[in-house]
């Protein structure tokens, strides 16, 4: 019978080789009897404390939706994959309103969009693969005190393109504007172990059906 292995087993089985590999350097350098240099991961931190990252942002557009959502991330650490994230909510002829959203600790996460409509309110529901489930009211630009348990419609995905597509372009794939360019995105992104997006979107339009994605 044939193994099959989850992105977390391959997570877990590349932290213990990195593990191993520290503890072999340390070794190896005690044995040499002298301390050990990370000469790279301190140059990374210099340059990261000397050119503190910015904020990248992208607009969330979404059908019928008055005020303008962006979206926004910012790397929170030196050399690895983890971001800091926001939402700003522009109203015409009001103050921005900018809700902090939890840390991204899982790398290039996606955060899929989803759209509520309940009694004549809308709804926003961000969602990642790890900590973000979070829904917003956006007439009252905050988030929602007693969420509307449905999950909504899905509009399409905040997320970082592969070079062959826009290179380093950080941007929100709109599923309805241009479903054949989301399609070839998230098969992309699927091979990599970010299916999601891609069932949504089957799950949307079942014809357009991918492999064996279920």
């Amino acid at each position: 019978m044939r193994l099959r292995l989850d992105r977390w087993d391959y997570g877990i089985i590349f932290l213990t080789g990195l593990c191993m590999l520290a503890l072999g350097l340390v070794v190896l350098d005690d044995f040499e009897g002298g301390p050990v240099h990370w000469n790279f991961f301190d140059a990374q931190m210099d340059e990261f404390e000397k050119n503190p990252p910015t904020w990248e942002e992208c607009v969330i557009d979404v059908a019928d939706i008055e005020p303008n959502l962006v979206f926004l991330r910012k790397q929170a650490h030196p050399f690895l994959a983890e971001y800091e994230r926001r939402l700003r909510i522009e109203k015409a002829n009001e103050p921005a309103r900018v809700l902090d959203l939890p840390m991204n600790t899982g790398g290039r996460t996606h955060v899929r969009v989803f759209l509520i409509e309940e009694d004549g309110k809308k709804y926003l529901r961000l969602k990642d693969n790890a900590l973000l489930n979070i829904v917003i009211d956006i007439e009252q630009a905050e988030i929602a005190g007693a969420p509307p348990h449905h999950r909504g419609r899905f509009m399409g995905t905040v997320m970082q393109l592969e070079p062959q597509y826009v290179p380093g372009r950080f941007m929100f794939v709109n599923v309805e504007k241009d479903r054949d360019f989301a399609l070839s995105v998230f098969t992309e992104a699927a091979e990599e172990g970010y299916e999601k997006s891609l069932k949504e979107l089957n799950a949307m339009q079942p014809s357009i059906g991918v492999g064996n994605m279920k």
